[in-house]
């Protein structure tokens, strides 16, 4: 894959490739799921950014890039 960023969504079905951070990030809120699992951003090996997962319910002031009903959520953007 020839790609700056590779988006890992934690599901072991393969990674997907993007040219720039913004892109990756949108292809990885496009693609999430329910795995239970955080989506990682990398470029050359190294975490870049990660969306967490957080099996519970938001709070009220959460920000949530999806939610699944009550088994949980995906968070905020951590950039490293």
């Amino acid at each position: 894959m020839d790609k700056q960023y590779i988006i890992d969504f934690g599901t072991g079905a393969g990674n997907e490739g993007a040219d720039t951070l913004g892109e990756a990030m949108e292809i990885a809120e496009e693609g999430l799921t329910y795995t239970l699992q955080p989506v990682t951003i990398y470029s050359d090996g190294a975490e870049v950014a990660r969306l967490p997962w957080f099996g519970i319910e938001p709070g009220e002031d959460e920000i949530v890039a999806a939610r699944f009903g009550s088994h949980g959520y995906y968070g905020e953007w951590i950039f490293f």
